[in-house]
């Protein structure tokens, strides 16, 4: 089969998610309904540890880093 290239970009196209979309996986390794047990069960195939938990920030910190200001960057009262 042979396709011109701008009938392979129009059906490529046609399966990428419009801007302001978020593809959401119903099946597979990351779909949510069993995604937790999955991952579970491929580190123990893998012989992978499960990564640590990262400490709990304060809420100013972290509402700082959602806002997307540097780190160093201190409230003067």
């Amino acid at each position: 089969m042979t396709l011109d290239a701008h009938e392979f970009i129009r059906r490529f196209l046609l399966h990428t998610v419009p801007d302001g979309f978020h593809r959401i996986r119903h099946y597979g390794l990351l779909a949510n309904g069993h995604q937790q047990l999955k991952l579970d069960l491929c580190r123990s195939l893998l012989d992978v540890p499960s990564p640590e938990q990262p400490a709990e920030e304060p809420d100013a910190k972290a509402a700082a880093r959602r806002a997307g200001y540097p780190q160093g960057l201190q409230s003067v009262d």
